[in-house]
């Protein structure tokens, strides 16, 4: 549970208190089949590297120095985008729903995003697995004038949030989360809430995706790792019968 304010309430471990769970830290430096699909176009590519820094396997995906150069994974299952309903606060239940919320986070680290192509480039959920930020119904962290922000996407109408204080996001690996949820999205940043977004919220069922373009003969890329996603169970309750 949340609240408005993304701090925590009773929250039990995701592994432990989900009916469904996603964890990869790309162990042994492979990059899982059965979990991530993969597109390249253009000259980049998908590798698996070691962050030395805090000992982290990660996805590294790289565009190389071709203008228009894509390069993505994204999760071979879909997720229900917002179930619950009131956004995992104490009351309010749907009783018709099993699940309060969606939770998707993940660690993430981009390269040269000043050669980046803002109108594409997406780390979040989409309806289906070719889709990018411009395409409709998807949600995430995005580049807005090659500083991050956020997104949601209903139907082609956008709400857009930048991430406050300008947050260095290419020297070290960062803490992003998102709260999917029927009433609202949560956005996180290093721990910190730093967007509710209430109106622009898709419906559909969506995957994760890691996406990357640029916009010159010169390369960026983004390095993935510590990827978790799950759906929160609303408390147990006692039964007097």
């Amino acid at each position: 549970m949340i609240h408005l304010d993304g701090r925590p309430i009773q929250e039990k471990p995701l592994v432990t208190d989900t009916m469904d769970t996603l964890f990869d830290d790309f162990q042994n430096l492979v990059i899982d089949p059965s979990v991530w699909g993969q597109f390249v176009s253009g000259t980049g590519d998908v590798t698996t590297i070691t962050d030395n820094a805090k000992g982290s396997r990660c996805c590294a995906m790289r565009t190389g120095a071709t203008t228009g150069s894509r390069v993505n994974i994204y999760g071979v299952d879909d997720w229900q985008n917002r179930p619950g309903d009131s956004g995992g606060e104490i009351t309010g239940y749907d009783n018709t729903s099993a699940m309060a919320y969606l939770v998707m986070e993940f660690e993430a680290l981009f390269k040269n995003r000043a050669n980046m192509n803002n109108a594409d480039v997406i780390l979040g959920l989409v309806p289906d697995q070719t889709y990018d930020r411009s395409s409709d119904d998807v949600c995430g962290f995005i580049l807005n004038g090659d500083e991050l922000a956020v997104l949601t996407d209903l139907g082609g109408s956008e709400t857009v949030t930048a991430v406050p204080g300008t947050p260095d996001i290419e020297t070290q690996l960062n803490h992003y989360r998102i709260y999917c949820m029927q009433e609202k999205i949560v956005f996180l940043f290093n721990h910190s809430v730093v967007a509710i977004h209430t109106t622009d919220l898709a419906n559909e069922p969506a995957y994760p995706i890691f996406l990357a373009e640029n916009d010159t003969d010169a390369d960026s890329g983004i390095y993935i790792t510590n990827v978790s996603m799950g759906y929160r169970r609303y408390p147990e309750q006692n039964l007097v019968v």
